[in-house]
Protein backbone atom coordinates (compact mmCIF):
# COMPACT_ATOMS: atom_id res chain seq x y z
CA UNK A 1 0.00 0.00 0.00
CA UNK A 2 1.52 3.44 -0.83
CA UNK A 3 -0.16 6.71 0.60
CA UNK A 4 -0.14 9.76 -1.88
CA UNK A 5 -1.65 13.03 -1.49
CA UNK A 6 -4.34 13.91 -4.55
CA UNK A 7 -6.72 16.53 -5.28
CA UNK A 8 -10.37 16.05 -6.55
CA UNK A 9 -10.84 17.92 -9.92
CA UNK A 10 -14.00 19.61 -10.64
CA UNK A 11 -15.19 16.72 -12.59
CA UNK A 12 -14.55 14.31 -9.61
CA UNK A 13 -11.38 12.74 -11.03
CA UNK A 14 -8.61 12.06 -8.52
CA UNK A 15 -5.40 13.75 -9.60
CA UNK A 16 -1.85 13.24 -7.96
CA UNK A 17 -1.02 16.51 -6.34
CA UNK A 18 3.12 16.46 -6.92
CA UNK A 19 5.25 14.61 -8.89
CA UNK A 20 6.41 12.39 -6.44
CA UNK A 21 2.88 11.45 -5.76
CA UNK A 22 2.76 10.95 -9.37
CA UNK A 23 6.20 8.12 -9.63
CA UNK A 24 4.37 6.70 -6.26
CA UNK A 25 1.23 6.07 -8.14
CA UNK A 26 3.17 4.91 -11.29
CA UNK A 27 3.41 1.15 -9.17
CA UNK A 28 -0.06 1.01 -10.85
CA UNK A 29 -0.73 0.18 -13.85
CA UNK A 30 -2.96 2.41 -16.59
CA UNK A 31 -6.34 2.02 -15.61
CA UNK A 32 -5.98 -0.87 -13.33
CA UNK A 33 -8.97 -0.68 -10.33
CA UNK A 34 -7.26 0.41 -6.77
CA UNK A 35 -8.77 0.98 -3.40
CA UNK A 36 -8.55 4.23 -2.49
CA UNK A 37 -9.61 5.71 1.11
CA UNK A 38 -9.91 9.63 0.98
CA UNK A 39 -9.45 12.13 4.21
CA UNK A 40 -9.75 15.50 3.39
CA UNK A 41 -6.43 18.30 4.33
CA UNK A 42 -7.51 22.09 5.21
CA UNK A 43 -4.12 22.77 5.55
CA UNK A 44 -2.21 22.31 2.16
CA UNK A 45 1.35 23.22 3.94
CA UNK A 46 1.10 20.27 5.37
CA UNK A 47 1.32 18.69 1.97
CA UNK A 48 4.10 20.44 1.02
CA UNK A 49 5.46 19.90 3.90
CA UNK A 50 5.77 16.18 3.18
CA UNK A 51 7.04 16.30 -0.15
CA UNK A 52 9.86 18.94 1.11
CA UNK A 53 10.85 16.36 3.94
CA UNK A 54 11.15 13.53 1.11
CA UNK A 55 13.23 15.46 -1.37
CA UNK A 56 15.26 16.52 1.14
CA UNK A 57 15.63 12.85 2.34
CA UNK A 58 16.30 11.61 -1.56
CA UNK A 59 18.76 14.28 -2.31
CA UNK A 60 20.70 13.07 0.88
CA UNK A 61 20.60 10.01 -0.08
CA UNK A 62 21.17 10.50 -3.58
CA UNK A 63 24.66 12.14 -2.09
CA UNK A 64 25.44 9.04 -0.28
CA UNK A 65 24.96 6.57 -2.68
CA UNK A 66 27.61 8.62 -4.80
CA UNK A 67 30.04 8.17 -1.91
CA UNK A 68 28.76 4.38 -1.38
CA UNK A 69 27.80 5.30 1.85
CA UNK A 70 25.38 2.23 2.17
CA UNK A 71 23.55 2.86 5.52
CA UNK A 72 22.26 6.39 4.10
CA UNK A 73 21.84 5.43 0.46
CA UNK A 74 18.17 5.85 0.37
CA UNK A 75 15.30 7.94 1.23
CA UNK A 76 13.57 5.42 3.39
CA UNK A 77 16.91 5.04 5.38
CA UNK A 78 17.25 8.72 5.77
CA UNK A 79 13.59 8.88 7.15
CA UNK A 80 14.63 5.88 9.54
CA UNK A 81 17.68 7.29 10.96
CA UNK A 82 15.78 10.79 11.56
CA UNK A 83 13.17 8.65 13.91
CA UNK A 84 15.75 6.80 15.48
CA UNK A 85 18.05 10.03 16.26
CA UNK A 86 15.16 11.72 17.53
CA UNK A 87 13.69 8.41 19.49
CA UNK A 88 10.43 8.81 17.82
CA UNK A 89 8.60 5.60 18.97
CA UNK A 90 5.27 4.41 19.43
CA UNK A 91 5.46 2.94 23.22
CA UNK A 92 2.23 1.10 23.00
CA UNK A 93 3.26 -0.49 19.74
CA UNK A 94 7.10 -1.30 21.82
CA UNK A 95 7.83 -4.74 23.36
CA UNK A 96 10.19 -6.89 25.26
CA UNK A 97 10.21 -10.25 24.36
CA UNK A 98 10.85 -13.59 26.44
CA UNK A 99 14.32 -12.94 26.46
CA UNK A 100 13.82 -9.26 27.52
CA UNK A 101 14.99 -7.80 24.57
CA UNK A 102 13.57 -5.06 23.55
CA UNK A 103 11.76 -4.38 20.13
CA UNK A 104 11.09 -0.53 19.29
CA UNK A 105 8.52 0.54 17.13
CA UNK A 106 8.89 3.74 15.41
CA UNK A 107 5.96 6.22 14.84
CA UNK A 108 4.66 6.76 11.14
CA UNK A 109 4.48 10.60 9.81
CA UNK A 110 1.16 9.75 7.39
CA UNK A 111 -0.89 12.46 7.25
CA UNK A 112 -3.26 10.09 8.76
CA UNK A 113 -0.59 9.02 11.69
CA UNK A 114 0.78 12.58 12.59
CA UNK A 115 -1.29 15.46 13.68
CA UNK A 116 0.01 18.86 11.50
CA UNK A 117 1.79 20.10 14.79
CA UNK A 118 3.41 17.29 15.85
CA UNK A 119 4.41 16.92 12.28
CA UNK A 120 5.60 20.30 12.16
CA UNK A 121 8.17 19.04 15.18
CA UNK A 122 9.58 15.92 13.71
CA UNK A 123 10.43 17.84 10.61
CA UNK A 124 12.22 21.06 12.70
CA UNK A 125 14.10 18.60 14.47
CA UNK A 126 14.69 16.10 11.92
CA UNK A 127 16.49 19.04 9.16
CA UNK A 128 18.64 19.79 12.21
CA UNK A 129 19.99 16.26 12.54
CA UNK A 130 20.02 16.05 8.54
CA UNK A 131 22.50 19.13 8.77
CA UNK A 132 24.80 17.64 11.05
CA UNK A 133 24.73 14.07 9.46
CA UNK A 134 24.95 14.82 5.97
CA UNK A 135 27.84 17.67 6.47
CA UNK A 136 29.80 15.33 8.90
CA UNK A 137 29.43 12.82 6.11
CA UNK A 138 29.62 14.50 2.97
CA UNK A 139 30.61 18.09 3.32
CA UNK A 140 27.30 19.61 2.23
CA UNK A 141 24.99 21.60 4.40
CA UNK A 142 21.06 21.44 4.76
CA UNK A 143 20.52 24.89 2.88
CA UNK A 144 22.15 23.39 -0.11
CA UNK A 145 19.46 20.57 -0.19
CA UNK A 146 16.90 22.94 0.12
CA UNK A 147 18.51 25.34 -2.44
CA UNK A 148 18.26 22.31 -5.30
CA UNK A 149 14.88 21.85 -4.65
CA UNK A 150 14.16 25.96 -4.62
CA UNK A 151 13.42 26.45 -1.59
CA UNK A 152 15.03 28.24 1.68
CA UNK A 153 15.97 26.63 4.50
CA UNK A 154 14.79 28.45 8.15
CA UNK A 155 16.65 26.83 10.53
Amino acid sequence: MIEIAAQITNDYLLAPWTDQDKEDIRNYNPNQIVMVGVKGVRKPRSIAQMNTFWKICTLFAEAAADKNIQSWDHKNKIAFQCKVELQFIDASRTIVDQHGKVHLHYRSISFRELPHMEACNFFKRSYRFLDYSSNKLLGVRIDQYFEQIGLRYEP
